[in-house]
């Protein structure tokens, strides 16, 4: 800054000043233009007199040079304006300064943002960063004098405003700061918390004050190369100017260089295998544990269902440092309806936050299934469906044999109809609606078939298709929800089944040759004598191929439900998969997973702080005004809702684990953990300059002094503060845009125009 007596020219990108050197420009192109200028001797000129030659003309040199003056001011005015002059006071000396302190008598605002990852739960010499922060945080809100206020924020991975705007009522911050002993659990952006907080402090423009990150130097949350999220907060602190905050982050429980880690394990997300279960059906359930400490650990996990502890815990390990290795259970659920499962870390931690993992599962404890069948058989498992019949539901031939009408006991209730009962939809509503839908083998179906068929997927109902021989080519024609184009031709060279192609949750168990279900001949040993050729429409999954390349299941999401075509029919004419073993394992599979329906109506991943938007239908009572939100850790807090509301939109979504909604039918959401909040690097020193880089951003210990130096440095910056600057780049691009026309009105004035 240049000028003297307490103010002078100050630059805002000082940079930019490199542009000065396009000066050089016009004067190199006048100098060349000046030495390619020839002079030409006329032979007739020597018969003239010297004595009678006109004086020279100067004019045209005298415009020249003023052309490249203006030429190499514009230049010079542009360079200048784009470093962003101003003139403004000069901060003065507090110790010399004769000025009346600034604001004094209005006090300070402050905003403190306190992290809320879940490396804030690791213990440090015994005791967690966080405890230290809100310990920090209280003596810090005793300070502060009787005019002062302040606001809260949870820097969570979307940042919460727990107080704002500032208050003065010690008591409300001390009740707030409570609410954040057990708050966290996921990871942070503290970016995001700056951001937040500039903008609190935006809202009272005429109040100076100062933003106070609490935090424990994990460089996770800060973000450092995210670059261009950082310059947008820079510039918000600038616009706040002259009342631009310092920043003081505070950093508690950093680990020295070189220092060992306590003993320290996270588990990842939980596994289930799938999301639906028949009741009484054993459920795996695993987790992988990793170990972040400095030595070989062993934990104890177990598991929870719906709060209640099942079974011993498990112990794993050793684990050594910097591996993982899998924790699993099994159990068996036989209630039916939507379960929640959590595992649990249960060995003395020093990071707790991340220590238990939740998912859910629902148990059904009969799965109703229609099977149309396009060709019935005359003789037992001589039609289309029989065999699926038989695996859903083995005592059915017995019962029909016997003449016997009594309800089946197997999990599956699968039910068997011809075309023409099926025309026109029937069975598809009612009390005995089915959740899953299998057209074996047949031709074409008419209209209102077709539409019924549509609005049952589109619901979230299951749709299996086995083309068969009979599917017509046009089979497609006018349905949306049939994932491909069928081919007219049948193919009947034999081929096997490519395992190492499955995947997806039904086909994924049978990937690898000789995963036999019930152990006997792998599905790999399956013989195909007849297919359809299916060209897989756009977005579909082909989850398995045949032998010869060509698809055998093809899937796809269509409304809330779920559509599967398998190309081979399931009959003992076709292949010898009903013979298989594996048969009856396999078509279980493709039942369960088509009864989950497609991703929209299951419950909703997101990661964490990602909005979740729920559908209120039914829309919750007339005279109902909340809605409970049930939490990972069994926190309920309750979200406002209207009458007329059609979707509620809700931000509090942070920490990993499973979400309710208390609705009708009740919604759920799974936050998976970040697999980054478990690095528990530090900021290293290249950090530490570029993110303190230009503005008064300053790093911090939390010891007792810090509160004292603070206070010190913010009453000096009001007994020293500085009047408002007064940018004029502005000026100077104007008169850039004047010197643009002065130079065209003499180019042409030079040129003859």
């Amino acid at each position: 800054m240049l000028g003297g007596g307490g103010s002078g020219i100050g630059l805002l990108n000082p940079a930019l000043l490199w542009g000065l050197s396009a000066l050089a420009v016009p004067l190199l192109l006048h100098l060349w233009r000046r030495r390619r200028r020839l002079v030409v001797d006329w032979g007739a000129m020597m018969f003239l007199d010297d004595g009678e030659a006109a004086p020279p003309q100067r004019a045209p040199r005298v415009n020249d040079r003023l052309l490249l003056a203006v030429r190499m001011g514009l230049l010079a005015l542009l360079a200048v304006g784009l470093a962003r002059p101003f003139w403004g006071a000069r901060a003065s000396n507090p110790a010399t300064t004769d000025e009346t302190p600034r604001r004094s008598s209005s006090g300070r605002t402050y905003v403190l943002a306190i992290d809320g990852s879940a490396s804030m739960e690791e213990r440090r010499d015994g005791i967690a960063p966080r405890t230290l922060a809100l310990r920090w945080a209280r003596r810090w809100i005793a300070a502060m004098r009787p005019e002062d206020s302040a606001a809260l924020i949870d820097a969570g991975a979307r940042s919460r405003i727990r107080i704002a705007p500032p208050t003065r009522d010690k008591g409300a911050l001390g009740q707030a700061l409570s609410t954040l002993e057990n708050a966290g659990g996921g990871p942070s952006d503290l970016p995001d918390a700056l951001d937040q907080a500039l903008r609190i402090l935006a809202d009272s423009p005429d109040v100076a004050g100062d933003v106070i990150l609490l935090t424990d130097g994990q460089r996770f949350p800060w973000r450092p190369e995210e670059t261009l999220r950082w310059e947008l907060v820079r510039e918000l602190h600038e616009r706040l100017d002259p009342n631009a905050p310092r920043i003081w982050a505070v950093s508690f429980g950093v680990p020295t260089e070189g220092a060992s880690r306590e003993e320290s394990a996270s588990l990842g997300s939980l596994n289930l295998g799938r999301s639906q279960a028949l009741s009484g059906q054993p459920i795996v359930v695993s987790a992988m544990v990793a170990n972040h400490g400095a030595g070989p650990i062993a934990p104890s996990g177990q598991l929870i269902v719906d709060g209640r502890l099942v079974g011993p815990p498990i112990k794993v390990g050793p684990i050594s440092p910097g591996s993982q290795t899998r924790l699993e259970f099994s159990t068996t659920l036989a209630t039916p309806g939507m379960h929640l499962l959590r595992v649990e870390l249960i060995d003395d931690d020093a990071s707790p936050g991340d220590n238990a993992a939740e998912g859910l599962v629902e148990v059904i404890e009969r799965l109703p299934v229609l099977i149309v069948d396009g060709k019935p058989g005359d003789e037992p498992l001589g039609g289309q469906a029989d065999f699926l019949k038989v695996a859903l539901d083995p005592g059915a031939v017995d019962r029909e044999e016997k003449g016997v009408s009594e309800a089946s006991a197997a999990p599956f209730q699968a039910r068997v109809v011809t075309v023409d009962q099926f025309a026109g939809g029937q069975g598809l509503n009612g009390p005995n609606a089915p959740r899953v839908l299998v057209l074996a083998d047949v031709g074409d179906l008419n209209a209102a078939a077709s539409a019924a068929v549509d609005r049952f997927v589109s619901a979230g109902g299951g749709l299996m298709v086995v083309p068969g021989d009979q599917a017509q080519p046009n089979f497609r024609d006018g349905r949306e929800w049939f994932p491909g184009k069928l081919d007219p031709a049948i193919v009947t060279a034999p081929t096997r089944l490519d395992l190492s192609s499955f995947s997806g949750l039904a086909l994924g168990r049978f990937a690898a040759p000789g995963a036999a279900g019930e152990g006997g001949v792998p599905l790999s040993q399956v013989e195909i004598f007849r297919h359809r050729m299916l060209t897989p429409g756009p977005g579909t999954e082909v989850t398995a191929k045949l032998a010869s390349g060509a698809p055998w299941c093809v899937e796809r999401p269509y409304g809330k439900g779920r559509v599967l075509v398998v190309t081979t029919a399931l009959d003992g004419r076709a292949t010898t998969l009903p013979i298989n073993p594996d048969f009856v394992p396999l078509a279980h599979e493709w039942v369960l997973s088509l009864a989950k329906g497609s991703a929209a109506s299951q419950p909703k991943r997101l990661q964490s702080g990602e909005p979740w938007i729920v559908s209120l239908d039914p829309r919750p009572a007339s005279n109902a005004s909340s809605l409970p939100l049930r939490r990972p850790g069994d926190e309920t807090v309750v979200i406002p809702v209207s009458p007329n509301q059609e979707e509620l939109r809700i931000d509090d979504i942070d920490a990993p684990g499973v979400y309710r909604l208390g609705l009708e039918r009740p919604a759920y959401a799974i936050v998976e953990p970040d697999a980054r909040e478990s690095d528990r690097t530090p900021l290293s020193r290249e950090d530490l300059a570029e993110l303190s880089r230009g503005w008064p951003l300053s790093f911090e210990t939390g010891d007792r002094g810090l509160i004292e130096r603070i206070q010190t440095a913010e009453s000096q910056t009001e007994e020293g503060s500085a009047s408002p600057r007064f940018e004029f780049w502005r000026f100077l691009v104007l008169a850039a845009l004047v010197g643009l026309c002065l130079e065209s009105w003499l180019t042409r004035r030079l040129s003859g125009v």
